[in-house]
């Protein structure tokens, strides 16, 4: 099946770094077994029922009675060493030639570091192989295509001696001068106040919802440019939350110099915002292009939070045992603005992290789950302003 919709949210190097234990452990040591058959000690540490036959996994090297049902997992057979990655692409744009031979590079990361890198072609079907993928440390692979002079990315499984293969599916795209009807599909922003000013992150999605890659605008300085837009003026600190190729920061301004790819891409930029004369701050919330859903949640540490062109959605509870106070806004109109006016704790909390007020990426990981639709993963906030193809994975067994 082909991977038409890109993930809204990209990881990179990744991936591993959160969903690690939980992905490979459940795979290479607690299998799912039959539905219905009694739990093994391997799942929970449980025994076998009553007169129950022995089972592989507590007999090692044993075999199951005849005429017993196969138990996923209950094999003594070796871990692969070496793995298969094959990768198909499409052509995402109707009426364009199918694809055909394009330069292919894959990265395989493990926790988040590179372990393997390898190089290749694709065929004229849009088809390659890599082979003899090491297995000696498990990874994930990044698989990267150019086509028409744009680079596009899909995230495979991870790859392990009990699962050595996997296929990969993704689009690639034309491109095209003309500006789409684009829009921003989610704003996200999460405010840590503190008596020193705003710690704030903020998580913009954007939808290209055509089936070309926009190039941009004609910039003065011969680049082009595919969005801009400012953030407080008083911000500081102001970082790029991923990768920064292909965007540009100016103080306070933000500019996409790089080509807007259909489907919906993630920025996630933070920033601080300093106290006032009177402990007060006045966030102002300019939005340069139509807004389908705003969001902004206020870490409730004994500070206080009101706002004007955004509805109060109340205060949120916490996992911690803390507060967040909610404000939406629907359908906003480009140039549309919103101000939020937060009074600042007298006092930083210990959060429970046991670091001065709240830790902000815990902060926002929790913020993310309220607000529906935004990720992020322990231990990362690696983003691309490219979307990737969180490719359909037709997973093999060695």
């Amino acid at each position: 099946m082909k991977s038409r919709n890109p993930i809204k949210f990209a990881l990179v190097g990744l991936l591993a770094t959160a969903g690690w234990n939980a992905s490979f452990g459940q795979t290479a040591t607690k299998p799912a077994l039959p539905q219905g058959h009694p739990s093994l000690p391997a799942q929970n540490g449980g025994g076998l029922p009553s007169g129950h036959p022995s089972l592989p996994q507590q007999n090692p090297g044993g075999s199951l009675p005849a005429g017993h049902p196969q138990v996923e997992g209950a094999t003594t057979r070796p871990a692969a060493q070496f793995g298969t990655l094959i990768l198909r692409t499409y052509q995402g744009t109707k009426g364009a030639p199918a694809v055909g031979e394009e330069p292919v590079t894959v990265e395989f990361y493990y926790r988040g570091q590179l372990v393997h890198k390898d190089a290749g072609k694709l065929d004229a079907s849009g088809t390659t192989v890599f082979q003899k993928i090491p297995l000696a440390t498990p990874c994930q692979p990044l698989i990267k295509v150019k086509h028409a002079g744009i680079e596009y990315a899909a995230i495979g499984e991870i790859l392990h001696g009990y699962n050595a293969s996997e296929t990969i599916e993704m689009n690639v795209y034309e491109v095209t001068d003309k500006q789409p009807q684009w829009g921003v599909q989610a704003r996200h922003l999460m405010i840590d106040p503190t008596p020193q000013g705003l710690n704030v992150i903020e998580m913009v999605a954007f939808q290209n919802p055509t089936d070309r890659s926009w190039l941009g605008t004609s910039r003065p300085d011969g680049s082009k440019a595919t969005f801009s837009f400012e953030l407080p003026a008083n911000a500081t600190n102001v970082k790029l939350d991923g990768p920064s190729d292909g965007i540009k920061i100016d103080k306070t301004n933000i500019t996409a110099i790089t080509p807007m790819q259909p489907g919906v891409c993630q920025l996630q930029i933070s920033y601080n915002v300093p106290a006032g004369a009177n402990g007060k701050v006045v966030l102002p919330i300019e939005n340069p292009t139509a807004v389908g859903r705003l969001m902004a949640f206020v870490n409730e540490n004994g500070s206080t939070a009101t706002a004007e062109g955004l509805a109060s959605g109340g205060a949120q509870a916490m996992p911690n045992g803390s507060k967040t106070l909610m404000f939406t806004g629907n359908d906003l109109k480009a140039g549309q603005k919103a101000t939020l006016t937060v009074v600042l704790p007298r006092a930083a909390k210990t959060s429970a992290q046991g670091a001065p007020g709240s830790n902000g990426v815990y902060f926002a990981k929790v913020v993310a789950g309220i607000g529906g639709g935004v990720v992020l993963i322990a231990g990362t906030t690696y983003v691309l302003f490219r979307p990737a193809s969180h490719a359909n994975a037709a997973k093999g067994r060695a």
